[in-house]
């Protein structure tokens, strides 16, 4: 690139600078409740809110080797620490030792890595007057940056960016002009902060708070808010009658939300356990513990949301699903539909299971796995002698039976793997064999179809469970059934969040099928170019773009084999509930050893979005697909196609990428860029970089594009965005190009 080594000789003066700064700085001492320009917090060093509520710091949850930055409760042991806010739950530290919290200069407060420079986290606030702010932990655990002459002047505040604690005088709403909602995301776990499957948030069209599992499937609603009693449409009274009482409703015309003061209640969590039977009284165990199972029938209910069951179709009877159960020790709980002849086993507890209104849903009955002491006490105290022989007698003869039941199912398992061999590593990866008849059923015979391209169509699905899918067909696969399920396997075992997730697939004869979750939104192609669809605003946009950024720098660098998707489009980058980008269709996918650098592959795909080189019959690498993800980001730019040839009527303006270009070298206002249906409503910075980025990813030579790593740094703001070159082609279409 040019300018490369100038870039660089300002990057190390820069690291430099910062680097003499941290040497020169004084350290916050503890007990403070502010941090001041320049000052900084390392290892143990904390701040504490004046009235000693809350302490901000570095803090490790118990049994993981990781430390994040976040604000705790500090009415609790300091072994048992209440922590209401984290900021780097994504993106931990090893060494709080080795790491700092700074408030720059300009106002920005930086976790950051003494050792390498490397940012964290930061609030990406930016003061125009340098030294004019201060950070301060307030006693009701919002942490704010303000100016330091007006207190009234909040630049940022913890309490718009929440994690899992919603706290008093936090807001849990929406914001209607900027189109950002308040979500309270759960951990993963208890010693992970990173955010989990559960998240809560407002109605955006109504006055209800709901529970969304996995951003898609809605969990649970209070119901719409009743301002005259002050309670919600479907929460107990009793359960939450303080909660709700010190609980207020606000909307005006920019904004609507909850808040909850805590004049009375003090910091206090609710445990919900009014129904006398949602936990085990008796834990389940692999070695059942020495006493007996039995299963609790419910009927008329919804199967659980939170895990695929296993499903076997060889079962004829409840009976034998129910052995099945049982044998299974991390079984919970079956179900055996009749219709189908279909045994369901599930694993792990079971998340939302609902009673469903028998006159307009199908009757559906699930066997729930417990203790037999917990089901019937007064049997097991009744035992005598009697009983003990007969319970011998039917143990040695369940014995029997389990041993000759063992015997069968090995001798299947052995038969399966002479033609399945390559499924049982796959299994691992908990993807789901499904028959070609299953398929049938969950599609309705394949009668709504979602999409169809070169490699297929995609259908939408139900599984028994009433989950939804996108059931892709493969058609022209001439991959014989062990290289299908190599590929297949190395596909399951992608997991990220912006990327669409394998659930299953089907390999029956010459029949091919790939399950994925269902994208609720549809693809970004149909918001940016159909006629009647959701105008996505800048701020989605932008997120839309690192996402996918974040989806494609994951394949190249972070999976166990480097991954070139070779088609990405907007057709290929699906939208979530949240509007949050799922890079979806591996169709045209070629995976590499991390021996190899380059693959030689066949010409496939859309051509509009397609590297100069592939055109051209070279050698493919991860950089193709920097060059289709920079045709994308300016179709998201201009809410446009791009078109890749220009007749010889158009004018040079009208290819939009060369527009651009111009644009970026010549210093002109890239406002003008802007998709024209947002009216001027973006930020100036992120469009900028944004340009720039795009121009940088279609380059002529491969070697000159950045990294997708490097493209997510552009965007989040890490690093300095140069000016582009003019490409070699939009020279051409100008007619600036030398004769030679």
């Amino acid at each position: 690139m040019r300018n490369t080594t100038k870039s660089k000789q300002l990057q190390f003066f820069h690291y430099a600078k910062l680097l003499v700064l941290i040497s020169l700085q004084t350290h916050l001492f503890n007990g403070s409740d502010a941090i001041f320009p320049d000052q900084f917090l390392s290892g143990n060093q904390t701040i504490v809110s004046q009235g000693g509520n809350f302490e901000l710091g570095f803090f490790k949850p118990d049994k993981s080797p990781n430390y994040y930055m976040g604000i705790w409760y500090l009415g609790k042991p300091t072994h048992d620490k209440t922590v209401v806010w984290v900021a780097n739950r994504n993106r931990p530290v090893s060494d709080p030792f080795s790491s700092a919290i700074k408030l720059l200069l300009d106002g920005n407060l930086v976790l950051f890595t003494k050792t390498y420079l490397k940012v964290i986290w930061s609030t990406n606030t930016k003061c125009t007057i340098p030294n004019s702010t201060l950070g301060v932990l307030l006693d009701n655990g919002n942490f704010i940056i303000r100016s330091s002459s007006d207190s009234s002047n909040i630049m940022w505040q913890s309490f718009d960016h929440p994690t899992d604690t919603w706290l008093p005088g936090a807001k849990l709403g929406y914001h209607k002009f900027l189109k950002k909602k308040t979500v309270l995301t759960s951990w993963k776990s208890s010693e992970n902060p990173a955010p989990g499957p559960f998240s809560i948030q407002l109605e955006p069209n109504g006055t209800s708070i709901i529970m969304v599992f996995n951003g898609s499937e809605i969990y649970w609603t209070t119901g719409d808010w009743n301002p005259a009693g002050n309670i919600f449409q479907f929460v107990t009274e009793v359960v939450l009658q303080k909660f709700e009482e010190n609980l207020t409703y606000i909307s005006n015309e920019n904004e609507s939300y909850f808040v909850f003061s805590n004049s009375h209640l003090g910091l206090a969590r609710y445990v919900m356990d009014f129904t006398d039977g949602c936990l085990r009284k008796t834990p389940l165990q692999c070695n059942n513990g020495g006493f007996k199972i039995k299963f609790v029938v419910i009927s008329s209910t919804r199967f659980p949301l939170n895990s695929q069951p296993l499903i076997t179709n060889n079962i004829n009877t409840i009976e034998g699903c129910e052995s099945a159960c049982i044998r299974n020790c991390s079984c919970t709980a079956f179900a055996y539909e009749i219709d189908h002849g279909t045994c369901l086993i599930w694993s792990g507890e079971l998340i939302n299971p609902r009673l469903l209104s028998t006159e307009n849903e199908i009757r559906k009955s699930i066997h729930i796995r417990v203790a037999a002491s917990d089901h019937d006490r007064k049997e097991l105290k009744n035992n005598d002698e009697r009983t003990k022989t007969k319970t011998t007698i039917i143990a040695i003869a369940s014995t029997i039976l389990f041993l000759t039941i063992l015997v069968l199912v090995f001798l299947l398992i052995t038969w399966k793997k002479r033609s399945y061999k390559a499924f049982d590593s796959m299994s691992q990866d908990s993807l789901i064999l499904f028959k070609y008849q299953d398929l049938r059923k969950a599609t309705n015979n394949f009668s709504q179809k979602l999409g169809e391209g070169g490699f297929g169509s995609v259908f939408k699905g139900t599984l028994p469970n009433s989950i939804d899918v996108a059931v892709k067909q493969l058609k022209n696969l001439n991959q014989c059934q062990k290289q299908f399920l190599s590929e297949v396997n190395t596909i399951g075992t992608i997991h990220h969040t912006n990327i669409v997730r394998l659930r299953g697939f089907c390999a029956e004869g010459s029949r091919r099928f790939l399950v994925y979750d269902y994208m609720l939104r549809g693809s970004l192609e149909s918001h940016l170019f159909q006629k009647g669809s959701n105008l996505l605003d800048w701020k989605s946009r932008y997120q839309i773009a690192i996402g996918t950024a974040k989806a494609l720098a994951y394949l190249h660098g972070e999976c166990r084999n480097c991954i070139i998707h070779c088609d990405i489009k907007p057709e290929n980058i699906l939208l979530d509930l949240n509007y949050s980008p799922k890079v979806a269709d591996f169709g045209l996918a070629k995976l590499l050893g991390h021996e190899f650098s380059k693959v030689l592959t066949t010409i496939r795909g859309t051509r509009g979005y397609l590297a100069p080189e592939w055109i051209a019959g070279g050698a493919i690498t991860p950089k193709v697909d920097v060059y289709s993800y920079g045709k994308v980001l300016f179709e998201i730019i201009s809410g446009r196609r791009n078109i890749d040839t220009v007749n010889d009527q158009e004018e040079e303006c009208d290819y939009f990428p060369a527009k651009v270009a111009n644009t970026i070298i010549e210093g002109k206002e890239v406002l003008k860029l802007l998709d024209c249906r947002l009216d001027g409503n973006a930020d100036i910075e992120e469009l900028n970089r944004a340009c720039k980025a795009a121009c940088w990813c279609i380059h002529d030579d491969e070697n000159d594009r950045p990294s997708m790593s490097l493209v997510v740094q552009m965007l989040e703001g890490v690093v300095t965005v140069g000016i582009p070159p003019m490409p070699r082609y939009f020279r051409l279409l100008r007619g600036l190009e030398d004769s030679s």
